[in-house]
């Protein structure tokens, strides 16, 4: 038997509230007063921040969220315009 280790339950458990978060913002998505792509955004936001705080971003990872980060901003800014 595998003993148990709080590292890995803490990152499957943050794993599984980014899952739910990113689906609540994709559910936002087709419901027009629901802002999905900033619920999204702040979910990622969380997901790379306790990453980051757990030494587990790199330099790629950090580039994708820009990348991420640059998406939400142009599909707000086309949204509301």
């Amino acid at each position: 038997m595998v003993p148990f280790s709080w590292e890995f339950f803490g990152q499957v458990v943050l794993e599984a509230l980014t899952l739910f978060v990113l689906l609540a913002g994709l559910a936002g998505l087709l419901i027009p007063i629901f802002p999905g792509l900033t619920v999204m955004w702040i979910g990622t936001l969380v997901y790379a921040l306790v990453q980051a705080s757990n030494g587990k971003m790199t330099w790629v990872d950090w580039t994708l969220f820009v990348f991420i980060t640059l998406l939400m901003v142009f599909g707000n800014v086309i949204d509301n315009f």
